[in-house]
């Protein structure tokens, strides 16, 4: 945050964001720190020539985000692991979106170059920690996705899409991040029980982050004490997320509401009014990616039906 303050770029939120959600992630090895640029490159890229060939086709190019996001991601988790699958879904989406939002005002180009930016700032930040912290590791590729996931994953996507394009909401990118980080959880690891947790500790995150931005303020608006506090609140919640295992779920989600819902930059909060805007938006996404899953799951039983009858017909 520090230094995406000191270059003023816009949107920083992202770069906070995803830093959090990299932080947590295995620690790269130099090659795969390559890798993860290479792969938000690859993600601003594409979603620059979308916008470009496909400027006012909404009937289109939604349900081609879901399309280009799904696969995007499973092609670079099975093969560069989930940081690289994040660097390319969160940028390609969230520069879509924030486009669209700023009705093509102002350049297209510009706008991909402070998201590619922001994430390559957030990519070598969490890699020099690894370094300090000599916690460097190899990062295994995941396994492959099935096609099943990869569908869900798409719908989840492009119904936030169109959900944002129909209420025109500043929050789009909050929307579309909370979406797919939510849904290629629950895809990766198919158990929706986590849900319960992952759910209060959004909650609880949108009371601390509430509570975060009052300190900030009462304490003068002052960008070295929001930097300090920042720090303080994201390592405490790691700390407690290894000490208490069992209960990590609910402490991350707290940290990932708060990277949501804080930020001073280009300038200070000076009422809860947007923060709880950021919460709610955030908390859409989620909703979102759970319907999905949920219709998602109940569909693959469905087409399983006839294949376990016919099954029990021939044991019978």
């Amino acid at each position: 945050m520090l230094i995406l303050g000191a270059l003023r770029i816009p949107h920083s939120y992202m770069g906070l964001v995803f830093s959090a959600t990299l932080s947590v992630m295995p620690k790269p090895s130099l090659e795969h720190f390559l890798l993860r640029i290479v792969a938000v490159s690859f993600g601003t890229v594409t979603s620059v020539l979308l916008l470009v060939i496909f400027p006012e086709e909404p009937w289109f190019y939604i349900p081609l985000l879901g399309v280009i996001s799904a696969y995007g991601y499973a092609f670079f988790l099975a093969r560069w692991g989930p940081g690289s699958a994040c660097a390319f879904s969160f940028y390609f989406l969230a520069i879509h979106v924030s486009s669209i939002a700023g009705h093509f005002t102002y350049s297209v180009a510009l706008l991909a170059l402070n998201f590619w930016a922001q994430a390559v700032i957030a990519i070598i930040m969490t890699y020099i920690a690894a370094c300090l912290t000599k916690k460097k590791a190899t990062v295994e590729p995941s396994p492959k996705l099935p096609l099943s996931s990869i569908v869900t994953i798409g719908i989840a996507v492009s119904i936030a899409g169109l959900i944002d394009a129909s209420i025109r909401t500043d929050q789009g990118g909050r929307l579309i991040m909370a979406t797919i980080s939510t849904i290629t959880i629950l895809e990766t690891t198919q158990l929706i029980t986590p849900l319960i947790d992952k759910f209060i500790g959004y909650l609880i995150g949108i009371v601390v982050a509430a509570s975060f931005i009052v300190i900030t303020i009462a304490a003068g608006n002052d960008f070295g004490v929001y930097l300090l506090f920042l720090g303080i609140t994201f390592g405490s919640l790691e700390w407690l997320a290894c000490y208490y295992l069992p209960k990590a779920t609910i402490y991350r989600s707290i940290a990932m509401m708060i990277s949501f819902c804080v930020l001073m930059l280009p300038a200070p909060d000076t009422s809860l009014h947007i923060p709880y805007q950021r919460a709610l938006v955030s908390l859409a996404g989620f909703f979102i990616a759970i319907i999905a899953f949920v219709i998602g799951r109940e569909c693959k039983k469905i087409t399983l039906l006839p294949t376990h009858l016919k099954k029990r017909n021939s044991q019978g």
